[in-house]
């Protein structure tokens, strides 16, 4: 067991709140846990004398919680793909799924999804992230990442219906593999590893699949997580379908899906009293503000109206090239230009959803989210030097500092689990160039083999559908 003394912190955040911040302060790390956190000259009389302790100096660095994206596909490569891509059947969510995300997944393979999964942690670990959760298929690649990477990972594998994919799981199969998972791979790794159920979304999945799931869910008492209301043509296909039973939303939660184990990614498209009724079932929402303002989606979550209904309120970045940095600056500003009443985002909010209420809304708040006695080391360090982004900031001023154009690349240490994973710019468990060029070679394969399945079907979605999404199955 290692001993560690983050020592001399400029600026120590414990939590996302201006109250915690104390200059000039130190955290000891002993084995997995934080073991004591104060002034720096009280710790240094402590433990600067001990040879065992390694002294990790932080003069110039910002030293928080390590950030937490609570959604992520770490395999989906469709985010390489130019959005320029002339759509061939419609426009909208539905477009996309069959045209661009879909395919992505139809190419996936195992030992592919090893390879992009190892990635994407790197490039995740790389800009300040400690815990990710990933929604993907193939579970044994993302554990066999997980392994090698030491991150904390919560484990979503994905469930649908309505196309068959490369992994050929049919609804019993993917009931059957999310079950394996949950009991090979829950609480894995000495406690690194977490799963949850995960159908895709309401609308790609039948019936029986999406209670069955939450069965599931219950019976492991884990999580339950999907897509919701992302886009506004979703929300409005849905509600359309469901207008007999009083609407999507009404529909879910008579067949079980508003409970306080139930995370809705994205959840762009809610009104306050459809908030108001997920808030008052415990239901938490992750915001992905990148994905959801871009230009399939064109809709931003109502944070503000969740925050204020109580609701616990995770951020993601919906994909492995994106810096949770940028979400949090997202986060705080894009609802200052959307038109409705309530546009407020605290300054500290955007790092609290990163950080202690995606912990929360991830189960994991006992173990991380805010650098607690007690809790597991989960730190990051923020390089000062030749930082523009945070080299005039105060403590007054920190907050907005943080939230407002920083970037991940400034990111110096990251611990997990007690481990140092990268010092001082560098890995210490990665060979970078290697995984890298690996993975430049599986983006030009999926590139090659996009353009071949585009030509040959042409004129049709570039998967085979099972039965169509937005139907009563």
């Amino acid at each position: 067991m290692s001993k560690f003394l983050f020592n001399n912190c400029k600026y120590l955040v414990p939590k996302a709140h201006p109250e915690s911040i104390i200059e000039n302060g130190a955290v000891f790390v002993d084995g997995k846990t934080i073991k004591e956190i104060g002034s720096s000259e009280e710790l240094n009389r402590k433990f600067q004398i001990d040879p065992e302790v390694e002294i990790i100096d932080c003069s110039e660095k910002v030293v928080l919680p390590g950030l937490i994206d609570s959604h992520n596909h770490l395999t989906t490569f469709h985010h390489h793909l130019p959005h320029a891509v002339p759509s061939e059947i419609g426009g909208g969510i539905e477009d996309e799924m069959l045209n661009q995300v879909w395919p992505a997944y139809l190419w996936l393979t195992d030992e592919n999804s090893y390879d992009l999964n190892l990635w994407s942690l790197m490039h995740s670990l790389k800009h300040g992230v400690t815990t990710t959760a990933n929604a993907a298929p193939f579970p044994d690649a993302t554990f066999r990442a997980a392994e090698l990477s030491r991150m904390r990972i919560v484990m979503h594998p994905l469930m649908v219906t309505s196309v068959r994919l490369s992994d050929n799981l049919d609804e019993d199969g993917y009931l059957s593999q999310t079950e394996e998972a949950i009991k090979n791979y829950h609480h894995a790794l000495e406690g690194l590893l977490t799963v949850a159920v995960h159908p895709s979304w309401p609308w790609n999945c039948t019936r029986n699949l999406l209670v069955k799931g939450m069965e599931l869910a219950h019976r492991y008492d884990v999580q339950y997580a999907t897509h919701l209301f992302e886009a506004p043509d979703e929300a409005k296909r849905a509600n359309a379908l469901w207008a007999d039973r009083g609407g999507a939303l009404q529909y879910l939660d008579d067949i079980g899906l508003l409970t306080s184990r139930s995370v809705f990614f994205h959840a762009s498209n809610f009104n306050e009293k459809e908030i108001e009724k997920i808030a008052e079932r415990g239901c938490v929402v992750i915001h992905n503000p990148e994905c959801n303002a871009g230009a399939w989606n064109r809709s931003v979550a109502y944070i503000p109206y969740c925050l204020e209904a109580g609701m616990t309120v995770g951020l993601g970045t919906d994909g492995a090239p994106r810096d949770m940095f940028g979400q949090m600056m997202l986060a705080q500003y894009l609802h200052n230009v959307m038109p409705r009443e309530k546009v407020t985002v605290d300054p500290w909010m955007p790092l609290e959803m990163a950080t202690g209420s995606g912990a929360k809304a991830l189960w994991l708040d006992n173990l991380v989210g805010t650098l607690e006695v007690g809790k597991r080391a989960d730190i990051i360090a923020i390089d000062l030097v030749n930082n523009t982004g945070l080299e005039v900031a105060r403590k007054e001023t920190l907050f907005r500092f943080l939230s407002n154009g920083q970037q991940g690349a400034f990111v110096a240490d990251v611990m997990v689990d007690g481990l140092i994973l990268r010092r001082d710019h560098e890995f210490t468990i990665f060979d970078e160039e290697a995984i890298t060029a690996r993975v430049r070679e599986r983006f030009a394969e999926f590139q090659a083999w996009y353009q071949i399945r585009r030509k040959k079907r042409k004129g049709k979605p570039m998967v085979d559908l099972e039965h169509e999404e937005f139907a009563k199955v």
